[in-house]
Parts: structure tokens; C-alpha cells; sequence
């Protein structure tokens, strides 16, 4: 059974779909960076 898919989902998906390799990309480049911590003395 096939169901109609209307085009907000569509595009919707198709955005997760781009998004989520680019984000598995900057994993490591966000692990590599270094932590700041705001001391307030």
C-alpha cells in the first residue's frame, strides 16, 4: 500500500536526510575543541 506523501513532509525528510552527515562530519572537529570555562574571580 502506497501512501501520499504530502510536500512539508517531503521536505521535511529531505532536510534530515542532508543534515545529519554534515553533522556526523563536525563530530570529531567539535570533540577536538577546547572547553572554556567562565571563571568569575
Amino acid at each position: 500500500m502506497v501512501l501520499p506523501v504530502d510536500r512539508r513532509m517531503f521536505l521535511r525528510a529531505s532536510g534530515v536526510a542532508l543534515a545529519l552527515p554534515l553533522l556526523e562530519s563536525m563530530h570529531p572537529a567539535l570533540a577536538r575543541a577546547e572547553r572554556r570555562r567562565l571563571s568569575a574571580w
